[in-house]
Parts: C-alpha cells; sequence; structure tokens
C-alpha cells in the first residue's frame, strides 16, 4: 500500500506533471481509504474480539450466578434440617442409650429369676429329701415343712411331684382323720396332675380294706351276746366288723376275752376307717370322671383296674376306653353310663348296682350280668344297711332294658333266659349260657 509521504517523495522528485500528480493523488486517496478501511476492519475486529469477551464473560457470569443461586436454593433448603438433624442425632444417642439399659436390666431379670428358679429348685430338693426321710407323718409334724407342701401342692410345676412323693404315705395312713387332713392340703381334687397317684391310693386301701375285713370274718360272732347283729347277716361276711355295729356293745360282747376284745375293736375301728378313707377316694375319683370323660367330652384311656367305687355318682361317665378289670361298682349309680369297654377289660362287679340302666353295655359282659347280676339275686339284693333291698325296678320294665341294651340279640338276652326276683328256676336253658 502507498503511503502519503511516498507520494510526496515523488513529487518532489520529478517535474510537475498534472496527469502524474493526479494520479498520484488518486493513490494517495485510495490509500488513504484503504487505511481507513483497515482501520474499521481493526476496529471491527477489536469491537468483535471485545463483544466475544463480553459474551464469554457474561456466559461465565451467569454460570456462575446460576451455581451461586443453585447453591443458595440448597442453604436454604438445609437450613431448616440441620437442628432437626441434631435432634434426630441427640434422639438416636438417647434411644442407644435406652436399648442399652434396657438390655442390661433385662440381663439382670434373667439372672434373678434363673437364680430365683436354682434357689427354688434347691429348696423344693431339700423338702423332697425330708419328706423321703420321715414320711407324710413327719412332715405333718413341723409347721415349716407344712408351709411348704401347701404351696408346693398349689404350683402347677410341682403339683405332680408332690402327688408322686406322697402316695405311698397315703396309701399307708390309718387314720381316716388324719387322711381327710392331709387331703384337703394336698390334694383337694383329682385332676390330670394327681390322677395316676389318686389311683395308687385308692387301689392300695381297698386292698387293706379286704385284708382287714377278711382278717374279721375269721372272728366267729358271739350272737348270743351281740344279738343286733342279726339285722346285719348279709354283712356276715365281715364277722364282728360291721360298721353299723356299735362300738361298745361289740366290745362287750367279746368282753371275757380282753386280748381278742381290744384285736376285735382294733379291726372294727381300723376296717371303718379304710371304708372311710375309701369312700372318699371313691367320690373325688367319679367327680373327676364325670367332669373329664363323660359323653359329652368322650371317654379317656384310664386304668381303673381293682379300686371300689363306693355309693359313687357315675351318670354319663364315657367307660368305653378304661380298664375296669376287678372293679367294684358297689351301690352306685351308673345312669346313661357308656359301658362298653370289651370285656377282657371290664371285669367288673356291680354289687347293689342297677347296671342296666346304663346307656351302653359290652355284650359278653351282658349277658353275664343277665345271668348272674338281675334283680333279686344276692349281688343285687344288698344295701347299706344290710338288710335285704327293695326290688330296684318292676319285670316289665327290667326286661324292656334289657331289650333295649341287647343290640347284638344275643340268646342269653332272649325272654327264656332273662331271671327276675328271688325265686328262679333251677336250670335254664342251654341256650342262655350261648354267647
Amino acid at each position: 500500500m502507498i503511503s502519503v509521504q511516498d507520494v510526496l517523495n515523488t513529487l518532489n522528485q520529478r517535474p510537475s506533471n498534472v496527469e502524474e500528480s493526479e494520479r498520484l493523488l488518486n493513490m494517495l486517496k485510495v490509500g488513504a481509504e484503504a487505511e481507513k478501511a483497515s482501520a474499521e476492519i481493526d476496529k471491527l475486529e477489536h469491537e468483535a474480539r471485545r463483544a466475544e469477551q463480553e459474551a464469554n464473560k457474561a456466559a461465565v457470569d451467569a454460570s456462575l450466578a446460576k451455581r451461586q443461586m443453585r447453591l443458595q436454593l440448597i442453604s436454604t433448603l438445609v437450613a431448616p434440617l440441620v437442628p432437626i438433624a441434631a435432634l434426630l442425632t441427640v434422639v438416636a444417642t438417647l434411644y442407644s442409650s435406652h436399648q442399652t439399659l434396657l438390655e442390661a436390666r433385662r440381663t439382670e431379670e434373667r439372672k434373678a429369676v434363673e437364680a430365683a428358679k436354682e434357689k427354688e429348685q434347691q429348696e423344693w430338693e431339700s423338702f423332697a429329701s425330708a419328706f423321703n426321710d420321715g414320711g407324710l407323718e413327719r412332715v405333718l409334724t413341723r409347721p415349716s415343712l407344712i408351709l411348704k407342701l401347701t404351696r408346693y401342692s398349689k404350683m402347677p410345676e410341682y403339683r405332680k411331684q408332690v402327688a408322686l412323693l406322697s402316695r405311698s404315705s397315703f396309701a399307708a395312713m390309718k387314720s381316716s382323720d388324719t387322711f381327710k387332713e392331709a387331703w384337703s392340703s394336698i390334694f383337694g381334687e383329682v385332676d390330670d396332675d394327681n390322677f395316676d397317684a389318686v389311683v395308687f391310693i385308692a387301689k392300695s386301701h381297698r386292698r387293706t380294706y379286704e385284708e382287714l375285713v377278711a382278717e374279721c370274718g375269721k372272728i366267729d360272732v358271739p350272737y348270743d351276746k351281740l344279738p343286733e347283729y342279726k339285722a346285719y347277716m348279709l354283712f356276715r361276711s365281715v364277722g364282728p366288723c360291721v360298721n353299723a355295729l356299735n362300738r361298745n356293745a361289740v366290745l362287750q360282747a367279746y368282753a371275757s376275752d380282753p386280748e381278742l376284745a381290744k384285736k376285735v375293736v382294733d379291726l372294727k375301728d381300723r376296717t371303718l376307717s379304710e371304708s372311710i378313707m375309701v369312700h372318699l377316694l371313691s367320690e373325688a375319683i367319679s367327680v373327676y370322671l364325670r367332669s373329664k370323660a363323660n359323653i359329652g367330652s368322650g371317654s379317656k384311656e384310664l386304668d381303673l383296674s381293682s379300686i371300689t367305687f363306693n355309693n359313687a355318682n357315675l351318670d354319663n361317665v364315657d367307660f368305653s376306653k378304661m380298664r375296669l378289670s376287678q372293679t367294684d361298682i358297689y351301690i352306685s349309680s351308673v345312669k346313661g353310663s357308656l359301658l362298653t369297654a370289651p370285656s377282657e377289660r371290664m371285669t367288673s362287679y356291680f354289687r347293689g348296682t342297677a347296671w342296666w340302666e346304663a346307656g351302653a353295655i359290652d355284650q359278653r359282659t351282658l349277658g353275664t350280668l343277665v345271668a348272674n347280676s338281675y334283680p333279686g339275686s344276692a349281688v343285687q339284693n344288698i344295701n347299706r344297711s344290710g338288710q335285704p333291698a327293695d326290688m330296684f325296678i318292676s319285670e316289665a320294665d327290667y326286661r324292656k332294658e334289657i331289650e333295649r341294651l341287647c343290640t347284638s340279640k344275643a340268646p342269653a338276652c332272649s325272654p327264656a333266659c332273662i331271671k327276675y326276683g328271688t325265686e328262679v328256676p333251677a336250670k335254664m336253658p342251654d341256650t342262655c349260657s350261648a354267647q
């Protein structure tokens, strides 16, 4: 590009020429305009760069402003949470402390319970040892042991153990008064926990009663000195130990032999005491059976062999699953009861008991009862006074009951085989013995 200074130098060096001068001036003009355009371009470029810088700056500022606004917003949102977080931290700390204290307390409680159980077990073992050493009689002479015995007998975890521990002592008791006092403290009633122990005791006292009766039955009765005995001839197998006889009258009847008199009175007293205990046990067991094994609740697998039910209420008891081997059901009530246990498990006696009032009876057992325990028979002709019993039922009604009970229609239940009253044929048809 030609500068102004170059044009001036050219004019000074050369002669004056109009055309040349004009050309040079035009060149100068063009150069000036070019410089001006270049300057404008430089200015525009500078402004463009500045604008770009401004734009970049604005973008950066905008970005910074946006970030600042976001931080401000987060700060605004988080600010209220700071005290909550602090509160939660405090709550968490308190909760953790509480749980620690609670667990420590539970641990202490468990240790206390375990220690108490251990102490209780030690006390029980000490009590059981004292019981085994001296029996129930020794326990009943020491108030501290009586209190423990009463407490343990009421505790579910020891009730069965107390029953098993004391059953031998109860079985050996001779005084009915002591028996009743101890019974009310230890047993009170029959339940699932003590049932086996009670049956053991009942068997023992029946056996003792029968032994005493057998011994007393061997003693001759002086009828001339004891005329009232004639009223109890149905009990003559008991000898002078009939409970209904006056004790002083028996003592006077044997006054000529003081040693024998003392033996007879002692036997009579013991027989009476045993009969009272047998009756008490009979009543307690029958209450349990009516409650736990009735025709509504169903039968239970129980062994009632070799015990005596004396004047017991056994109405509506379901005996179908029970064992009644050599069981004596004496002057008791069995109305509606199910006596359907197989005959090999029910070799029972029904002395003075209206067995025909039962709801159902095993058919083999029924045949035996029809043949041997009919109204008017020796087995049925008995009551508590020792006098011949009145007929429990009319003959017509008795026959209807047999017809109802005889579901197998066995020959033993046929009209020709049914006995009734004190006078029966000496020989029954052979078919009556068929099962």
